[in-house]
């Protein structure tokens, strides 16, 4: 499972202005792996490019407001997503 996480995550990233294609090696997915943990890459794949409130992030992740709240913090310190 956390393979897939983590080619879903680079097929999402590819989709943004900056991209991140994929190698003939996938050493870019390696970098996603030190990066995310399969949890933070789950989530990852739900935000959107413009900021939007936790209720709505949460609902698409299935996950509960603060639990999505408290890891998308977490991402948010250690730098893997922005937030306002």
């Amino acid at each position: 499972m956390s393979e897939e996480i983590y080619a879903k995550l680079r097929e999402f990233l590819d989709k943004m202005p900056g991209g991140f294609p994929q190698t003939e090696t996938g050493i870019e997915l390696s970098i996603l792996k030190k990066l995310f943990t399969p949890e933070e890459a789950e989530m990852a794949v739900c935000l959107q490019a413009l900021p939007e409130p936790v209720s709505a992030i949460a609902a698409r992740a299935g996950m509960e407001p603060d639990k999505a709240a408290s890891l998308l913090e977490s991402m948010a310190r250690q730098g893997s997503i922005m937030r306002l």
